[in-house]
């Protein structure tokens, strides 16, 4: 086993400890990218193939929904329904006492 997943593994803070590697591996890399310029292009494909396999949580989507005029907005992102409904605004005062 690698010494970096053995350290990930046996840590009490599995994330932290990848985010401490992670700064090892840039270096690492840079450092091979500048060794071996010819490298780029596969590390690319590689960082890629990576990427696609990764678990979708770290997107970030933004949906904008607005409801007017007694209008009733359903928005669905990632399988949440959000319901949101506006009714209208009440009329504004105008100072005069109930008509007779």
């Amino acid at each position: 086993m690698d010494a970096h997943a053995m350290l990930v593994e046996r840590s009490g803070d599995p994330d932290q400890a990848r985010q401490l590697i992670l700064r090892t591996w840039q270096v690492e890399l840079a450092q091979l990218l500048t060794e071996h310029p010819d490298t780029e292009s596969e590390l690319r494909r590689l960082v890629e193939e990576i990427q696609s396999e990764l678990p979708g949580g770290g997107k970030n989507w933004v949906m904008t929904n607005i409801a007017r005029d007694h209008g009733t907005v359903y928005g669905v992102m990632g399988g949440n329904v959000i319901h949101y409904h506006q009714g209208m605004p009440s009329d504004p005062p105008t100072g005069e006492g109930p008509r007779q």
